[in-house]
């Protein structure tokens, strides 16, 4: 009886553990923007005991594009990727790469006979980069893109949209530069592939810059018809010729999705997507639209609209060009409702106002939440891009010097990039403060 009794306690401790294993089990992983579904014939990625992320060998590497294999004799798995090939064996914490030997910071091991590996040493030596998001669980896996490299290294950002000379911007010093693709808005007065590979040539990173939350009058794509279409909304009091737009509409994405073409043939390295926050918009119930059957019911859903939106932007660049690079400016709070894809399916961020609104300090609790927002974005691999308008053409040379020390000692502390411009906004003019 006690024999029996010892054997029914065993099996329920076994059960215990494994259910309470299972809880730490909600982990999620990316691999260039695309989630990787996850079963119970393909296994799950949890947390171990030591709080190290371990990921089913098979399902992760095959997505990324590697071969996998088992070597019964050896008890370890192989990986053969783009001229790699690396050899796991269980329950060791190194691995081989053509014969060398790497430590690795965690075991492989064995679960449910399913081979789980940490995954971050192995994507590195084939040539990839991982991320994690500690707020969702979200393992990020890209294959290595070599301009999203370069803008993380670099720090001498430009945002000029306006009067915009070529020859200037090379001999200016900068190294990022946020620039419209067209002098005046048209098709016309488009800049020329040529000169955006000068930009390119000179070690300059061209990033164009697109409304994805307004249509705009002054655009190519503007007809007069668009205002009796469904998707189109208000126009922007404080931006005339700026129209509200219901990002959702396939009619409206397919708008910047020709447009996107036309920065990827010009060979821009990346679109810098504004009016992101547009999803605080349209859940506003004093936005005076007429309200459409299609339209958000809620903050939450108008965000998660727009992050599948800022999804289908970046799968869609990425088919065409491996490298190019997606930033949203503005809207971080839309991370309150990201469950991963968001941070997955973007290469940095660009926030305006951070520090101070024109020349007026912000206080510190209207700073904060952006500012765990942009840490959260960056601890996941991405880089900041930050601009405020604070130089004033009537104020002292005292006055601006001393609002961009302050501005630069935050930007520096923080690790982001920056970009110092009139408090006008018309990001019309190279502005250097020594």
């Amino acid at each position: 009886m006690k024999k029996i009794l010892l054997i029914i306690i065993f099996q329920i401790v076994v059960i215990t553990f494994t259910f309470s294993e299972n809880l730490t089990s909600n982990v999620s992983v990316f691999i260039d923007g695309n989630k990787v579904i996850f079963n119970e014939n393909l296994a799950s990625p949890f947390v171990d005991k030591n709080n190290r992320t371990l990921v089913p060998l098979r399902t992760v590497f095959e997505k990324y594009g590697a071969k996998v294999n088992w070597n019964f004799l050896k008890q370890e798995a192989t990986i053969d990727y783009n001229n790699h090939f690396l050899e796991i064996p269980i329950g060791e914490n190194y691995i081989y790469e053509d014969n060398i030997k790497y430590k690795n910071f965690a075991k492989a091991i064995i679960k449910n006979n399913r081979t789980y590996i940490p995954v971050r040493k192995i994507i590195e030596l084939i040539g990839g980069k991982v991320n994690y998001d500690s707020n969702t669980k979200t393992v990020i896996i890209n294959h290595n893109y070599k301009v999203r490299d370069e803008v993380l290294i670099k720090n001498k950002l430009l945002y000029q949209l306006q009067n915009l000379n070529i020859d200037d911007v090379i001999n200016s010093g900068y190294k990022i530069i946020i620039m419209d693709y067209s002098e005046d808005g048209s098709e016309n007065d488009a800049y020329s592939k040529d000169e955006i590979q000068r930009l390119k040539n000179s070690k300059i990173t061209p990033l164009a810059y697109i409304s994805i939350g307004e249509a705009e009058k002054y655009r190519y794509y503007w007809n007069d018809t668009f205002k009796k279409e469904n998707f189109i909304g208000i126009e922007n009091r404080d931006w005339q010729g700026n129209y509200k737009v219901r990002y959702w509409d396939s009619e409206w994405k397919n708008i910047v999705f020709t447009y996107l073409d036309k920065l990827i043939d010009s060979g821009f390295d990346g679109a810098y997507l504004d009016i992101v926050d547009a999803y605080e918009y349209w859940s506003d119930d004093e936005n005076k639209e007429k309200n459409l059957f299609s339209d958000p019911k809620s903050e939450k859903q108008s965000a998660k609209l727009m992050i599948q939106f800022i999804k289908e932007i970046n799968q869609y660049c990425k088919s065409k060009n491996p490298n190019f690079l997606v930033i949203p400016q503005n809207g971080s709070n839309i991370i309150d409702y990201d469950d991963g894809t968001y941070i997955s399916n973007i290469d940095g961020i660009g926030i305006e106002d951070l520090w101070f609104m024109e020349t007026e300090r912000r206080e510190d609790n209207d700073v904060y939440k952006r500012l765990q927002n942009l840490q959260t974005i960056k601890n996941a691999g991405k880089f900041v891009l930050v601009t405020d308008y604070i130089y004033d053409d009537f104020d002292t040379k005292e006055n601006n010097t001393k609002r961009a020390s302050i501005f630069i000692n935050e930007a520096n502390q923080n690790g982001f990039k920056y970009y110092i411009s009139n408090r006008n906004r018309n990001l019309d003019e190279i502005l250097k403060i020594k």
